[in-house]
């Protein structure tokens, strides 16, 4: 059903099961609790798919538990792509991609 919503509405195709294992996946803080590397979360308040409201509580679990390698970027009025379009149509990164880009140059460059 799930499948068949998304072929139709969002123009999207999607592998057999898809939705179900999605659905299966436990809490992304027991995946995150585990690590003790750099991660970036990078979070649009226009976004409708993933709310803020849970991005901000997986922040406070994350500072609760010492996870001081989480970094959380938020940012204005920017959708679940953080506004990526605009890249296409302007020819300049926002706010969030640029944000991005200079998260994983700070995690890579020698120091």
């Amino acid at each position: 059903m799930l499948n068949e919503w998304a072929k139709t509405s969002a123009a999207v195709s999607t592998p057999k099961d898809w939705f179900k294992d999605q659905f299966a996946h436990q809490p992304i803080w027991t995946f995150l609790s585990k690590l003790d590397i750099a991660v970036g979360l990078f979070q649009g308040s226009g976004d409708v798919n993933v709310p803020i409201a849970g991005v901000r509580k997986l922040e406070e679990t994350a500072r609760k538990a010492g996870k001081t390698k989480m970094e959380f970027h938020y940012f204005d009025n920017l959708d679940h792509s953080l506004n990526i379009i605009e890249y296409f149509f302007r020819g300049t990164l926002p706010a969030g991609h640029k944000a991005i880009f200079e998260f994983i140059k700070e995690q890579t460059v020698k120091k």
